[in-house]
């Protein structure tokens, strides 16, 4: 197809949503009309109301399966993750769709909810995990039969400031036929990136920080504009090789004006890597046991533990049971500051399992040492 062109995609109960061609290297499309003005405020407020864990709090790098996250200076948004709420859970559904693949809730993230406020920005990065990350015992290699990775990301634009806040691809190739538009930026606009500049080095207070940098890169790269409920889709592997590719590169650009609110959705070419037993529908009767002196919460987490939702308190010495399946991730932490005490994800041959905590020195040994 050609670049700027537009062609609809049937998506169920809904007018048919648009697809517009941006570029072929890395693939990137803007949509149009993939979600309402009701869902954008939904996310938002949910996001501002939400307590606890699943609170907006700064946004990390990677995930663990005890729920940790990394934190870097070079990503100073704010986020917290919605796997949960209908509204969320209709718009995966809605992506998939649109990306015309069966839903399959194992290849996604969630839906990670962000802000940004005046200055902040994620330096350019690519989404995809590097072979071995982590330490994870995991096959990222998509182009081999069992490997799977982030394939695709669809970003929501929520709420947009009035300067700033576009999704910049450094390393996208700028082809014949690309044009400026409503939603596009080819980055050849000399005045408006000096003007941009101009107000980063008042802004960062000169011209050595990486947010500074990172302006200048978003006002001379291809760049997808931060439009009000449109949203940027783009692709992390070869469609033929299925090879990651670091062309995908990309960054949140600084919001100078005002605050910009999005959404991020990972969607991973087969099962990730935190999902175990994909597909089993044996039902495993879990009982877990507090052995500590003080209140525990039981929580779970349907996107690899980094965000967790409540599913009882229990008191020292008792037990609380759930219905579970092979691959669910369970926690038991401390009421009073959400400290893991023991993390679990559900075996393959569970047969109705006991679950205590771990005290002292227990926390640090091997599991089969328990």
């Amino acid at each position: 197809r050609q670049f700027g062109e537009r062609w609809k995609v049937e998506v169920e109960g809904r007018e048919p949503v648009e697809l517009e061609s941006v570029s072929n290297s890395p693939r990137v499309f803007v949509i149009h009309g993939l979600f309402s003005e009701e869902e954008a405020d939904f996310l938002v407020t949910r996001a501002l109301e939400r307590t606890g864990v699943n609170a907006l709090k700064q946004s990390g790098v990677g995930f663990k399966t005890t729920g940790e996250r990394d934190f870097m200076q070079t990503r100073t948004s704010a986020s917290a993750f919605d796997t949960e709420s209908p509204e969320a859970l209709t718009l995966i559904k809605r992506s998939f769709e649109v990306l015309r693949i069966p839903y399959d809730y194992d290849q996604a993230d969630g839906l990670q909810i962000l802000r940004y406020q005046p200055g902040e920005a994620y330096i350019n990065h690519t989404d995809w995990f590097e072979l071995g990350a982590d330490g994870f015992v995991h096959n990222f290699d998509p182009a081999t039969p069992d490997g799977s990775n982030r394939w695709a990301t669809v970003f929501f634009y929520l709420l947009t400031p009035p300067d700033g806040g576009q999704t910049v691809f450094p390393r996208a190739a700028i082809e014949e036929g690309m044009r400026n538009g409503e939603f596009v930026s080819l980055g050849d606009d000399a005045a408006a990136r000096d003007a941009a500049l101009g107000e980063a080095r008042k802004f960062f207070n000169g011209t050595t920080a990486w947010e500074y940098n990172l302006v200048d890169l978003c006002y001379s790269s291809l760049a997808v504009k931060p439009v009000r409920l449109g949203a940027a889709l783009f692709y992390h592997q070869d469609p033929v090789t299925a090879r990651l590719q670091p062309e995908a590169d990309h960054g949140a650009c600084p919001s100078l004006g005002g605050t910009k609110w999005g959404a991020n959705l990972w969607i991973w070419n087969r099962a990730r890597h935190l999902t175990l037993d994909k597909g089993s529908t044996k039902q495993v009767v879990a009982t877990f046991k507090s052995r500590h002196a003080e209140p525990l919460v039981l929580e779970f987490s349907m996107d690899g533990g980094t965000s967790w939702s409540f599913f009882a308190t229990i008191q020292p010495g008792q037990s609380h049971s759930a219905y579970t399946y092979a691959g669910h991730l369970w926690r038991l932490a401390t009421e009073r500051d959400r400290r893991t005490v023991r993390d679990w994800t559900v075996p393959a041959e569970a047969n109705n399992p006991v679950v205590e905590s771990l005290t002292g020195d227990e926390r640090t040994k091997p599991s089969d040492e328990l």
